[in-house]
């Protein structure tokens, strides 16, 4: 089993939180937050802390992935996402994640 924490980073871009701003008010070290980009194991106690922040749940910002589910270039990806944006109404709309070179279609909330 692997770690995904792409709904982690899907929350923050939905809540305009920056990653500075989750890592000083959760109180995580940069290696620690290296881990969580990188989707490597962090504790118990960090999600905890991350969750308090955010006020969610465990399941709110990570996923399990059978290693059977994974391609073999994802053991060693680096999360790199970029979110498009639509100005269709107030709030502003996530339509796209674009997460590691694939795009997911997320449609309005």
């Amino acid at each position: 089993m692997k770690v995904s924490y792409k709904k982690l980073w899907v929350m923050l871009a939905e809540r305009e939180i920056s990653k500075a701003t989750l890592r000083k008010q959760a109180g995580l070290s940069s290696a620690t937050f290296t881990k969580l980009r990188k989707n490597q194991e962090v504790t118990l106690a960090v999600m905890l802390k991350i969750a308090d922040v955010l006020n969610c749940n465990a399941g709110d910002m990570m996923d399990f992935i059978k290693d059977e589910d994974i391609s073999p270039d994802a053991s060693s990806l680096d999360t790199n996402f970029n979110i498009r944006i639509g100005w269709l109404g107030v709030p502003p709309v996530i339509n796209e994640v674009t997460f590691d070179g694939k795009t997911d279609w997320l449609g309005q909330y």
